[in-house]
C-alpha cells in the first residue's frame, strides 16, 4: 500500500470543521434572530409572509 495515496484519501474524506462550524453558527444566529423577535412571528402569523412594514410616522 502506498502511504502517500492513503494519506491523500484520508484528507478528502475528513470534513472541514471550520466551515461546518461557521454554517452551524450562522444557523443558530438566524434561528435566534427570527424566534427571538416576537413581533416578526406575530406579523407573519396574522398577515402572512412577506409583510410590508408600516409607514414611519414623520416627526414622531
Amino acid at each position: 500500500i502506498n502511504p502517500l495515496r492513503s494519506a491523500s484519501c484520508e484528507n478528502i474524506l475528513q470534513p472541514n470543521w471550520l466551515l461546518v462550524g461557521i454554517g452551524f453558527a450562522s444557523l443558530l444566529f438566524y434561528l435566534q434572530w427570527v424566534f427571538g423577535n416576537v413581533s416578526v412571528l406575530s406579523r407573519w402569523a396574522s398577515n402572512g409572509f412577506p409583510n410590508q412594514p408600516l409607514d414611519p410616522i414623520p416627526y414622531g
